[in-house]
This record gives C-alpha cells, structure tokens and sequence, in this order.
C-alpha cells in the first residue's frame, strides 16, 4: 500500500512538470526606431542621429497586451542589433553586401552601441531611469557609397540548452520566451515606413522584401 502511494505521487509530480514545462508564452515587443535627418542622399561627415525612447510599458504584439518590463530591457538589450552593410555586389542579394561597421564613427548622447559581432553589428545599451528607456546616437559616415541599416533581435541564449531566450516579466507559471523585438523605422501616420527601400532595391539583385525589411531597414547614399 505504502509503494502505491510513493508511486501515485511520483506519477502525479510528473505529470504536473510535464504540463508546467509544455506551457510557454511568448512575447513580441514593438519598437519603434526613429532616424534622421531623413535623406537619400548625405555627404560624407555629415550625421544621421538613430533614437529610440519608449517607458518600460511594451506593447506585445503575440497578446495585444502592454507588458511593464520594468528594468528587464537591461538584460537583452545589447542583444538588439543593428547591422551596417555597404552595397559592393549589385548581382547579389543584401545579405552577400559587404559588412560596414568600420565605415561609420559614432558620438554617443544616451546610451551607446557595443561591440557585437566583427564588422557586421553593433548591440545597443540603453540609458534607463524612472520607467524610460533612452538611446540617442549619432551615425557619422566616413566614405561615400551605398549604404543600409538593418535592425533584428538576437533572440538566442547560449546560456541555457534549448537556446530560447527566457524572460521573467508576468507572475505566470509558464515559460516566458522573448521571440522577437518588432521594430518598426519612422514609421509614419499612414502605416508606412520612411526609409529609402528604393535605394536597395534599384542596386541589388533581389532588394528588400515588401513586408518585413522595408520596416526594419533604412537605406541612403553618401557623396
């Protein structure tokens, strides 16, 4: 009798972990991603400044709820990225585009850029304080030619073995993944994106696609 119950309550402990563990929830967050002046043409020296201020309340688009991050955005933001790539191989697609970081010197008002991966991407680190996350940096190239920004969410952690990137925002029992940062580049009154995609499109093989790089992709030329 006693066996029966040690094994009743093994069993029932099992499957009770094999339910917390099949329950996960995921999280999209909007970011909207603001650069200017907005030209297609800049010269040499001259500034393009990137910012992004939002509070620590993020619309996430996986539940239509707004989630309060409160100091959490610390701990994945060097993870947001964006990359600097240089248009050299107009027969090829964007991802085969030389990689540009090297091109650009930067001045840092709020927060700053680290260093991510070799020449291809810079992290972001945001300055927080009561509830606002601030980044403000100018993006200064050094050489002309034809140039783009792209902006994507490194959402994997080498740090756990299924290499989602787990989060602990809610009092949930589940799982809590961050899947992917949305950003969105000035994005505009209408829905559109302000970012020069014609520029990329007219000197690349495939250009960008009509959904999801026109908004996370800023383009320009410099003389």
């Amino acid at each position: 009798m006693k066996n029966l119950i040690y094994f009743s309550f093994f069993a029932l402990l099992i499957t009770s972990c094999g339910k917390f563990n099949s329950c996960k929830t995921y999280y999209t967050f909007e970011m909207p991603v603001t650069i200017s002046p907005v030209k297609d043409t800049v010269s040499i020296g001259d500034t393009l400044w990137l910012e992004i201020n939002v509070t620590s309340l993020l619309k996430d688009r996986e539940s239509n709820a707004v989630i309060d991050v409160k100091d959490q955005m610390l701990t994945w933001d060097q993870n947001m990225m964006i990359f600097f790539r240089k248009i050299v191989f107009p027969s090829k697609n964007i991802a085969d585009q030389e990689d540009a970081v090297s091109k650009f010197d930067f001045i840092y008002e709020t927060g700053k850029f680290v260093k991510y991966t070799g020449n291809l991407a810079k992290g972001m680190e945001f300055y927080y304080e009561n509830g606002q996350y601030l980044l403000k940096t100018g993006i200064i190239p050094k050489e002309s030619g034809i140039f783009f920004f792209t902006f994507m969410f490194d959402n994997k952690n080498t740090n756990v073995h299924d290499s989602e990137f787990d989060v602990n925002l809610t009092d949930t029992k589940c799982k809590e993944v961050l899947s992917e940062i949305y950003y969105e580049v000035n994005k505009q009154n209408d829905g559109s994106y302000n970012t020069n995609p014609e520029i990329v499109n007219e000197n690349t093989e495939n250009g960008l696609y009509v959904g999801r790089e026109s908004r996370i992709a800023y383009s320009f030329i410099v003389e």
